[in-house]
């Protein structure tokens, strides 16, 4: 299973954010994507599909009481969170998303 030191960054913005959802700043926020886009690189730069890294990720958030996804009945969701999936396809994917000139 993936375990590198990218992806234990990643785990510790994820424990920041559980351990404390209202202190999330943005500055926490935009380190936890320049994390994930790394963690993402890593893991696309050694075959995994996407569908595998945004499971991993996933389960790399439940380890530390983080739930990932956009879940419309719940007011006290992070913006982060519905946003973390979307950051892991947009890096996933980023050379085919530039528009051409």
């Amino acid at each position: 299973m993936y375990d590198s030191e990218i992806g234990r960054q990643v785990r510790l913005s994820f424990q920041a954010l559980a351990e404390n959802p209202a202190g999330f700043t943005d500055a926490d926020a935009d380190l936890l994507r320049h994390r994930l886009c790394a963690a993402v690189d890593e893991l696309k730069a050694v075959g995994w599909p996407i569908e595998g890294v945004i499971v991993r990720i996933k389960t790399l958030a439940s380890e530390v009481g983080v739930q990932l996804g956009n879940d419309l009945h719940r007011q006290d969701i992070h913006p982060v969170l519905a946003q973390a999936v979307l950051w892991c396809v947009q890096q996933y994917y980023r050379e085919h998303l530039v528009e051409p000139t």
